[in-house]
């Protein structure tokens, strides 16, 4: 299995936090990444000038009526889904994030929020989001990225078994970061 090298590291200071719910919050030295050099395809939605760049070495890309859905080669229980609102575009970036925290808080108990995190992504500011929370009896893991355009808002995530995520976590960024938003 390749290994992406777009992961994200920790950070040797102490990263800011939000006291009140201890959420890591990073804005400040905002971190680039870019899409993955084994990104062979693109696909966008139409007219949006939103899409992904994808290896198709490691991703199924089905596109549905909802979004564009992306299950791993390797195993069949990993789906990312991309999801594009048109309804929503007077949010702010921070606005849309704190809609899908709602979202993931309301789906998922024992939620955990982990990480909020500003990252450049092919030139274009997103919302990083980390969270773990119980589906049912099962730990999970979410990543995903969060963004406002002018246009609508942006959700693109994955939801992963706990005890899965280190052996698809670097696919998953590398999927993540083929996030491209040309305004």
């Amino acid at each position: 299995m390749l290994v992406s090298t777009t992961m994200y590291s920790q950070e040797a200071e102490p990263e800011p936090y939000d006291t009140e719910s201890g959420v890591i919050i990073k804005s400040e030295n905002i971190k680039s990444f870019t899409k993955s050099s084994n990104s062979d395809f693109y696909t966008e939605f139409k007219e949006t000038g939103v899409g992904i760049w994808v290896d198709t070495s490691k991703w199924i890309v089905t596109n549905r009526s909802s979004g564009i859905s992306f299950k791993h080669k390797d195993k069949y229980f990993l789906e990312t889904n991309f999801y594009y609102y048109k309804n929503y575009s007077k949010r702010t970036n921070d606005e849309n994030a704190e809609a899908e925290i709602d979202i993931w808080e309301g789906t998922f108990s024992n939620f955990n929020l982990k990480t909020k995190e500003t990252r450049n992504v092919n030139g274009t500011e997103i919302i990083f989001l980390d969270a773990d929370g119980d589906f049912g009896s099962t730990p999970e893991t979410m990543l995903g990225y969060s963004k406002a355009t002018e246009n609508g808002t942006i959700t693109f995530r994955a939801v992963i078994a706990t005890k899965n995520l280190s052996f698809f976590e670097a696919d998953i960024i590398e999927l993540l970061n083929g996030l491209v938003v040309k305004q």
